[in-house]
Parts: structure tokens; C-alpha cells; sequence
């Protein structure tokens, strides 16, 4: 992923550069995911792939769950009492589910089953708005850019000899926005519950994530 390394290389060069003054922290989340493609109906992308091995389709029927389980990495610079920036690497998790075609191979028709299977990452460079309620809690919105990789596999066979083993990958970039609670437990350590959306995952709406983060400052 060598786009999100410039990323995150571009947000640290920015901090050490341009906010000397400011505190660094880093923090690591973890919660769920949903999926926002629509209906997360994968006939399209089942076909397509298909096509490429030479299975001609007369009837398909495919889709995947929404829900994800999701992990991530952050590390930020605090450039006043209302501003920082930050850097992260997300895994959006993966998703699975089945397909079920009519095709045909060699002029033979048959029925060919299978699982299918997505994953999902991402890197992003934000900005965050602070406001404090008082010196422990506070409210927080973000906006920013991210480079996402989806990689999408379809797997099947049958008793008539037919097979279908391929794994396409997309990748992009987009915006991303969010917002939630923080609360300070100690000087240096505070916890983030937060919700966020990840727009133009698949050039759909994305990826919406809500996870739980612990924030340490140096």
C-alpha cells in the first residue's frame, strides 16, 4: 500500500514541520462496521468476475452481509486546544457470503455454488475540531481524505467439473467524515467513543465505523 504510506508520511512531515509546539499522541480503536453498498447485492461483481474465466451465466443470484469487525491505528499532533491532525491505518474487516449460478462451460449447463468474500483497509490523513465541556469531557468532529483497497473473492465448484477460484482488487481515494465524546482519564490518557463514514468504498457511500479508542499522549 504504497499511496498510504505517502499519506501518512505527508501528515507527519506537516506536523514536525508547521506545529513544532504541539503534542503528539497515538492511540489504537477497535469496534464494528457496516458496509454501505447497496442492499450488498454482488451479482454484478460475480458476473464480471466470471466472464473472465469463460463461464457463460444464464441465471445468478449473489450477495454478502454488511457487517464488519474493525481495528485501527492512529497517531496525531495537537496544534491548539481546538485543532490536531492525524495520520491512521484502518482494517475495515471483511465481509462473506454465497452465490449461486446457471452456467455454462463446453456447451454443458449445470449449477455452480460458492462462497464469496470481501476485505477491506484503508489510510487516512484528518483534521480534528475540539470543544471541551470541561477539563474531562468534550465533543469532537473530523474531515478528511482516505486511500481504500477493497479485495473481492469468489470461490465455488461442482460435481460436473466446473470451478471458479479468482480475486479482483479496486482501490481508490475519498473523503471522510465523523464525529464523537472524548473523555480524559488521567493527564496523559483518554478513551474516544466515535463514529465514522468512509465515503466512496467501492464508489458507494462506504464504510461506516463505530469504534471504542484508547488515546495516550506523550
Amino acid at each position: 500500500m504504497n499511496k498510504s504510506l505517502v499519506l501518512i508520511a505527508a501528515a507527519y512531515f506537516l506536523a514536525n514541520t508547521a506545529y513544532a509546539d504541539s503534542a503528539w499522541y497515538m492511540g489504537v480503536a477497535g469496534g464494528s462496521g457496516e458496509v454501505e453498498v447497496v442492499g450488498h447485492e454482488r451479482g454484478p461483481d460475480v458476473r464480471k468476475v466470471m466472464n473472465k474465466t469463460g463461464l457463460g451465466i444464464t441465471t445468478l443470484s449473489a450477495g454478502e452481509k454488511d457487517g464488519t469487525n474493525v481495528w485501527k491505528v492512529f497517531t496525531g499532533y495537537q496544534i491548539n486546544n481546538h485543532f490536531a491532525i492525524e495520520a491512521s491505518y484502518q482494517d475495515l474487516g471483511h465481509t462473506s457470503g454465497h452465490f449461486t449460478a446457471t452456467v455454462t462451460q463446453n456447451g454443458t449447463t449445470s449449477t455452480l455454488s460458492g462462497k464469496l468474500d470481501s476485505e477491506y483497509q484503508a489510510a487516512s490523513t484528518s483534521l480534528l475540531g475540539q470543544w471541551s465541556f470541561n477539563e474531562w469531557v468534550g465533543v469532537f468532529g473530523r474531515v478528511g481524505m482516505h486511500y481504500w483497497e477493497h479485495e473481492f473473492s469468489v470461490k465455488g465448484s461442482n460435481a460436473q467439473g466446473v470451478s471458479v477460484n479468482k480475486t479482483e482488487k479496486d482501490n481508490g481515494f475519498d473523503y471522510l467524515f465523523g464525529g464523537g465524546l472524548s473523555a480524559n482519564l488521567a493527564d496523559n490518557i483518554s478513551v474516544r467513543a466515535e463514529w465514522e463514514r468512509f465515503h466512496g468504498i467501492e464508489d458507494e457511500d462506504g464504510i461506516d465505523i463505530k469504534t471504542v479508542s484508547v488515546v495516550y499522549r506523550f
